[in-house]
């Protein structure tokens, strides 16, 4: 009887055996929006412009299953959120005050809380507990129904801001652009989530 020739027939390389290998790496890093990983483009396209009608249903779509559903808002977005509604404040215009009206009326129906609520106060409380998805598919129906383009825009911006997404979407490039709104705003015939097939 012949013995096992090892070199032959080795015995770690059997339909099971372990074999060193690596997956490709798919991260979500600690800090900032890492858009890939949302199912968004890396770099924003050019016609995609904060405010826009016609990039609103992409935009909502990134915050409603972006960040916020993974988590608590972190503390750089919450400071974010303090500089942009003191920013707003302080515009020196109408447009500005309803764009802050907005933001709190979207750090409001975010995290599910009443008119009492000072956005101070959310501002506090809101690392303490994620937001939920009744919360956020409540935020975007109700970019409906503002009533005003100022204060839509402010609702806008609060998903953005919260989720870390204000530098992909650029509104912290132009703060008169955020505030103020872009002079075109023209629907996207096929369907705004049509672009991502191309990419």
């Amino acid at each position: 009887m012949n013995a096992f020739d090892e070199s032959k027939h080795p015995r770690s390389r059997g339909k099971f055996a372990a074999v060193s290998h690596r997956e490709p790496a798919v991260t979500l890093s600690e800090k900032g929006f890492d858009a890939r990983y949302w199912g968004l483009p890396a770099l924003r396209p050019g016609s995609w412009v904060f405010g826009n009608k016609s990039c609103a249903e992409i935009l909502a779509g990134s915050v409603v299953d972006g960040p916020l559903s993974r988590g608590s808002v972190q503390q750089e977005n919450l400071d974010a959120f303090a500089r942009w509604e003191s920013a707003a404040l302080n515009h020196g215009t109408a447009e500005g005050k309803e764009f802050a009206a907005g933001l709190e009326d979207g750090i409001r129906t975010l995290h599910g809380t009443g008119a009492g609520d000072s956005a101070a106060g959310l501002l506090g409380t809101a690392p303490l507990a994620p937001t939920t998805h009744p919360s956020r598919v409540n935020w975007q129906l109700r970019l409906r129904s503002a009533s005003s383009e100022a204060r839509y825009r402010g609702q806008l911006a609060a998903g953005v801001i919260l989720s870390g997404a204000e530098k992909w979407w650029g509104i912290s490039d132009d703060l008169d652009l955020a505030i103020l709104g872009s002079a075109e705003s023209t629907p996207r015939p096929a369907g705004a989530w049509s672009s991502l097939s191309s990419r």
